[in-house]
């Protein structure tokens, strides 16, 4: 059968997932312009590009689904079934209206390792499920990014309502981020040689409650969700490999001058608990390190012998460009201070995962408190910052063992006696502006 044999009939469907489920279709009123085939006719499908995905057709008379289709996710137009008529099936051209998509994607913590992960060494993160970002991507006729009435706001009430959004929420939105994810995404198709068609627009929108400038990879959140919606829009999920993807995300901020590592952008695109390795000689060999998804069961307080992991932050912003720029240029002038310190705290996530896996508690505090040791040696308290210090500090002196999340804001507590030792320094961390949070990690992405 050939399409041009096909009338133009009026059929419309709505799809409700753009990966799998059924397509119903709402037959043309004029049945006998409608020509009829074989279920098993060969359906010319018209669609933007992207790797086929089988979906189940079934027509607005009730017939069960007939036949597979190799659909892709967003279609312009296509030549399908659109009812049931003798012994074959009706067919006819028609236009698909795609849902919108969303991708959520939560915070992180730097568990063991970070900042080592700009310097080769390794890492052991997990995502955090108290806070995410959500991108929204609606197909439209031009390409739009929304901003986000607050955290893109233009408007204040006063130059003190003004200051109070920059001092806590910085100088930028996340507007920013999703263009440049967007740019970053486009030169990869260009570059691979995946055709986008020039037709396929889109609407970008998004939301976050990561709180700002607090360690947390508020950033990259909204970039891997806004790469992950991109994907599923053009149908190119298995076309981009997972271990690929933290290197699109981090391309993107670069673009914006962010100075970051893998470790964020790898366990926002895999999720739950994840061991890295940046070994230099695996990341010029394959663009890319290893990463292994571990059991997110080993964070528990079970395997922890009662211990609890949680999140202290405040509204604190913190420059992480300007905490990295001395050190990094210390680390590649080759100073052994700097050397031996980045390796130790390489050494920490190694060394943790061991302790994690043996349900070891004692020595996860340990390697915690190490950890944060090695890297105010190499940072120093300036550039850290006093409130950042103070709450590492705090978290000390009741038992508990602490470090940075990331670059500082937040600090990851561990309180080997539980719940009680959690509250009784929430309650000695709320006078200072500080909120205590039991850290709930994330599923696998």
């Amino acid at each position: 059968m050939h399409a041009a044999s096909w009338p133009p009939a009026p059929a419309h469907c709505e799809l409700p997932s753009p990966t799998a489920g059924t397509l119903a279709l709402a037959a043309p009123e004029d049945d006998a312009a409608v020509a009829t085939a074989s279920s098993a006719a060969v359906i010319d499908l018209e669609s933007r590009s992207g790797n086929a995905r089988p979906i189940d057709f079934t027509t607005s008379h009730g017939v069960a689904p007939t036949t597979r289709l190799p659909l892709r996710p967003l279609c312009g137009t296509y030549l399908g079934p659109c009812g049931s008529g003798g012994n074959g099936r009706e067919w006819g051209r028609g236009s698909i209206r795609m849902a919108a998509i969303q991708e959520t994607v939560h915070a992180r913590v730097g568990l063991l390792g970070n900042p080592s992960d700009g310097y080769n060494g390794c890492c052991c993160s997990f995502s955090l499920s108290n806070f995410s970002a959500t991108v929204t991507c609606t197909p439209s006729s031009s390409l739009v990014f929304v901003p986000h009435p607050v955290g893109d706001s233009t408007e204040f009430s006063s130059l003190s309502q003004l200051k109070h959004k920059l001092d806590t929420q910085g100088f930028y939105g996340g507007v920013r981020l999703m263009q440049a994810t967007a740019k970053v995404f486009f030169e990869w198709c260009e570059r691979t040689g995946t055709h986008l068609p020039s037709s396929s627009n889109f609407t970008l929108s998004y939301n976050s409650d990561i709180p700002r400038q607090a360690g947390l990879s508020g950033s990259s959140a909204i970039c891997a969700a806004t790469l992950a919606c991109l994907l599923r829009f053009y149908g190119l999920g298995d076309r981009v490999p997972l271990q690929e993807r933290p290197g699109v995300v981090l391309a993107a901020e670069a673009a914006l001058g962010i100075t970051a590592g893998l470790q964020d952008r790898v366990i926002q695109v895999y999720g739950g608990l994840v061991a890295m390795d940046f070994e230099s000689a695996h990341m010029a060999a394959h663009g890319h390190g290893r990463y292994e998804r571990l059991d997110t069961a080993l964070l528990s307080p079970a395997r922890l012998q009662g211990g609890s992991l949680h999140v202290l932050y405040a509204d604190n912003p913190s420059d992480s460009g300007r905490v990295h720029a001395d050190v990094r240029a210390r680390w590649l002038a080759g100073d052994p201070v700097t050397r031996a310190c980045m390796e130790g705290v390489a050494q920490c996530a190694r060394d943790g995962r061991v302790a994690l896996e043996r349900g070891d508690a004692a020595e996860l505090a340990r390697l915690i408190d190490q950890n944060f040791d090695l890297r105010r040696r190499m940072f120093g308290d300036e550039a850290l910052g006093a409130e950042n210090l103070a709450m590492v500090a705090l978290a000390r002196s009741e038992g508990c063992a602490a470090k940075f999340t990331g670059s500082g804001g937040a600090a990851l507590v561990f309180c080997p006696q539980g719940q009680a030792q959690a509250a009784r320094l929430a309650s000695l961390a709320e006078p200072r502006g500080w909120v205590l949070v039991r850290a709930h990690v994330g599923k696998q992405r």
